[in-house]
């Protein structure tokens, strides 16, 4: 279970992985060659510093788990909210805690939170995204 629970959580890095590989393995014409490499060298390195994060990742489930058995408390989930791959182990923890249409509302109050800041509140940006 913990080796399918560290394939699910890092699917992003994964992803990255399989991209800096097949980027690698593409032939090219000479001048871009360097891109390539470069574009491949950086999906690996990036992949490689969300593997290293997998300890950590383990730590903050097990507290953000222990700290919303009773009740989801969102202000526990700000503190990490932001990176990609996090997104799937939030899901996850509220897998764990049974109250996935809890994660639903709260990604959806994000969204709106986020579209706001980003759009502002004009007429148009509500119309458009609503």
């Amino acid at each position: 279970m913990n080796l399918l629970r560290f394939i699910i959580l890092n699917s992003f890095a994964f992803l990255l992985i399989g991209i800096g590989v097949v980027l690698i393995l593409i032939p090219i014409e000479l001048f871009l060659i360097v891109f390539k490499y470069a574009l491949a060298i950086g999906c690996i390195v990036n992949a490689i510093t969300i593997f290293f994060k997998w300890k950590s990742k383990k730590r903050i489930m097990e507290i953000l788990i222990l700290r919303n058995l009773d009740e989801i408390r969102p202000d526990t989930f700000i503190k990490y909210r932001g990176e990609l791959c996090w997104e799937l182990v939030y899901f996850y923890i509220f897998y764990k805690l049974r109250k996935t249409e809890k994660y639903r509302i709260l990604s959806k109050a994000e969204w709106k939170k986020r579209k706001e800041k980003v759009f502002g509140k004009s007429a148009f940006s509500l119309s458009l995204f609503s």
